[in-house]
C-alpha cells in the first residue's frame, strides 16, 4: 500500500503508519511486486536524485526461512537505476499477519489459577519459533534489498528516527 506518493523527503514525517482498523483477515503480501512497481514509478520522475523508503514487516508472500532471490534482483535494479533505498521494518505479532494463535487460557474454578493445555502450549511454542525465523529472514532480506540501509522499529513511534536517518542519506 502506498502511503505517500513521490514528493519531497522532508514530507515523510507526516505519514501515518497506523491502519484505521486492525487486520482481521490474513494479510496479503507482495513486497517484491510493490518494490518493482515503485521502481517503475520512480523511473518516470525527472528529478536528479530518486529515493525509496519502505516501511513494512519485510515479509513477501507467505514468508520464508530462506533468503529471497527476488530481493537480490530488486536490489540490483535499485543500484542500476541509481535509486537510494531505505527500509524501516515494523513487525507486528498478530495472527492475521502470520503469528501463531496462542492457546486458550481457562481458569480453574477451584483454585482460580489460569491453565493452558500443555500440548497446545507446546504446539504454540514450536509455531512461534518458526514465525520468529520468518521474521528474522524478512529483516535480513530487507537489508539485502536496501544495501544494509534498514532499521528495525520496535513501534510506530520510532518512525521519526527512521525518517531522520533516511533523509540524511
Amino acid at each position: 500500500e502506498v502511503r505517500k506518493a513521490a514528493g519531497p523527503l522532508a514530507e515523510l514525517a507526516t505519514v501515518k503508519l497506523a491502519p484505521e482498523d486492525p487486520p482481521v483477515t490474513p494479510a496479503a503480501r507482495d513486497l517484491a511486486g510493490g518494490v518493482k512497481r515503485a521502481i517503475e514509478e520512480l523511473g518516470k520522475l525527472t528529478t536528479p536524485r530518486k529515493a525509496l523508503f519502505i516501511v513494512g514487516d519485510g515479509i513477501d508472500g507467505a514468508g520464508a526461512k530462506a533468503p529471497s532471490g527476488a530481493m537480490r534482483e530488486l536490489q540490483r535494479l535499485l543500484e542500476e537505476k541509481h535509486i537510494v533505498a531505505f527500509a524501516a521494518a515494523l513487525q507486528v505479532d498478530l495472527p492475521p499477519l502470520g503469528s501463531p494463535v496462542p492457546p486458550p487460557v481457562t481458569v480453574n474454578p477451584k483454585t482460580g489459577d489460569e491453565v493452558t493445555d500443555p500440548v497446545l502450549e507446546e504446539q504454540f511454542a514450536a509455531a512461534d519459533i518458526e514465525w520468529k525465523k520468518i521474521k528474522d529472514q524478512a529483516v535480513a532480506d530487507l537489508k539485502i534489498l536496501v544495501n544494509g540501509q534498514a532499521q528495525k522499529l520496535t513501534s510506530a513511534g520510532n518512525f521519526d528516527g527512521a525518517v531522520s536517518g533516511f533523509v540524511s542519506l
